[in-house]
């Protein structure tokens, strides 16, 4: 079932537009998600320069990390752009932009989160949709086919 053609029935037409946009809604959650992936990637470049190395590598597995192993490298990274922001004294600009990645990090994470509901969402429905037609399919075809 690639497209819409005229010998299916109405409910059929109806449960392959559902179709259409979910797999549309999947399409932008991933794209979504690849975003959050630049974006991990882009704020790991910024804090290369600290020299820490955990702060590198927590950065390069968020930028890297499957959806759902994303909380033990967050949390490395966070702590540790804290840690070298403390090192400076309070209104430091140094210590304030620091706090202003962690604060940007935890936006891109919860962007990540949300993408992946939504995702997670949609591949539901999608999976629900497509038995729902492949029912509707075998049962049409049993009766002697859709509209004719």
């Amino acid at each position: 079932m690639i497209g819409i053609d005229p010998t299916h029935s109405p409910a059929m037409r109806e449960l392959l537009i559902k179709i259409a946009g979910s797999r549309m809604a999947l399409k932008e959650a991933r794209k979504t998600l690849g975003q959050v992936r630049e974006a991990f990637a882009a704020l790991t470049r910024q804090v290369r320069p600290l020299g820490d190395p955990v702060i590198t590598e927590a950065g390069e597995a968020l930028a890297t990390a499957l959806n759902d192993k994303r909380r033990v490298p967050f949390r490395e990274f966070t702590d540790g752009l804290v840690r070298h922001a403390r090192q400076n004294p309070p209104g430091a600009v140094e210590r304030a932009r620091l706090m202003g990645l962690v604060a940007q990090a935890n936006i891109i994470m919860l962007k990540a989160q949300e993408a992946r509901q939504y995702e997670l969402r949609a591949m539901e429905r999608l999976s629900t949709l497509t038995r729902e037609a492949e029912n509707l399919y075998a049962l049409e075809r049993k009766q002697g086919g859709g509209v004719h």
